[in-house]
């Protein structure tokens, strides 16, 4: 941020332009960042079910050899 007496003041008409520019990159970059995360959670979970039906699968293994 600069300091104050290098700001240049905006002009009335030019503050909610500004600001609605603002909003729309900050909303952009939020959108993006969201949509990493909620596909590296369904990435993370599908593996996580898969490990889980994987450790499943050699419990029944274990107790079929087991009564055999």
């Amino acid at each position: 941020m600069l300091p104050k007496d290098r700001r240049k003041e905006l002009l009335e008409e030019e503050k909610p332009k500004f600001l609605e520019e603002e909003r729309m990159k900050f909303l952009n970059e939020f959108d993006e960042e969201w949509k990493a995360l909620e596909k590296k959670l369904l990435e993370d979970g599908g593996r996580e079910m898969q490990e889980e039906r994987l450790e499943e699968e050699r419990k029944k293994r274990k107790q079929g050899v087991g009564n055999t």
